[in-house]
């Protein structure tokens, strides 16, 4: 688009969207330390994640890593700075928890004798595919670090 306004507010309201999704599901995301202890009892209901809530954060999340991937392309001036911020670290802390249950899956199936080759890729491909978004979050991050000095402790 050529209008950097139209493109920035059109943007922060896509994004504002999938926060507002994210936030709604998060408190039905059961605690990560019981994630241990379930990991090894519950059947797949989704085709990685036991949990609909963390499935529906982790497409929004993945979608506001899409918008921001985006809004990277114009200057800070044509970038709702705040929200980016604020959907960058929580977008960032959702994925983090769905490589951490990956990992958790990953390590029952080995525990319970699963030849780690038939384990491993569709589950590594998924982990990879979420740390390069994670990444993209944290570019973001960086990208408004000099101007904005809270930024820091984010990192």
């Amino acid at each position: 688009m050529t209008n950097i306004t139209f493109s920035s507010q059109a943007a922060t309201i896509h994004s504002l969207y999938h926060l507002t999704q994210l936030l709604i599901y998060r408190p039905f995301i059961p605690n990560p330390i019981s994630l241990n202890n379930l990991a090894l009892r519950l059947p797949t209901k989704s085709k990685f994640f036991y949990y609909p809530a963390l499935t529906l954060s982790i497409s929004a999340a993945k979608s506001c890593v899409r918008i921001i991937k985006a809004q990277r392309r114009f200057d800070l001036e044509g970038v709702h700075v705040l929200n980016l911020i604020h959907t960058s670290f929580l977008c960032a802390s959702t994925l983090l928890l769905g490589v951490w249950v990956l990992k958790i899956q990953q390590k029952a199936k080995k525990q319970k004798g699963a030849n780690i080759e038939d384990v491993k890729p569709p589950l590594a491909t998924q982990i990879e595919d979420l740390m390069k978004d994670i990444q993209v979050l944290v570019d973001a991050l960086e990208w408004v670090k000099p101007r904005w000095e809270f930024v820091e402790p984010f990192l």
